[in-house]
């Protein structure tokens, strides 16, 4: 709602910011269960520390599970 005030209150960015939240809530709702517990913490820390979205959580959730799948083996 931030970005909506500053270009002087849009109805349009307003309702885009909304719905791009619902949606990634509805997201994050369906499959919340499934997520390991630390990857929730943590991810949860980092979007209440920027700004506290819904869109914040998804992200830092999907970097993390594609981290998770991609990690490289070492060999020393």
């Amino acid at each position: 709602m931030q970005v909506a005030d500053v270009v002087g209150g849009s109805s349009q960015i307003l309702n885009t910011c909304i719905g791009q939240e619902q949606e990634s809530y509805d997201s994050l709702k369906a499959r919340w269960a499934s997520i390991p517990a630390r990857m929730q913490a943590y991810c949860d820390d980092v979007a209440r520390a920027v700004g506290g979205t819904y869109q914040i959580l998804k992200a830092c959730l999907e970097q993390e599970a594609e981290a998770d799948r991609s990690m490289p083996e070492f060999e020393f």
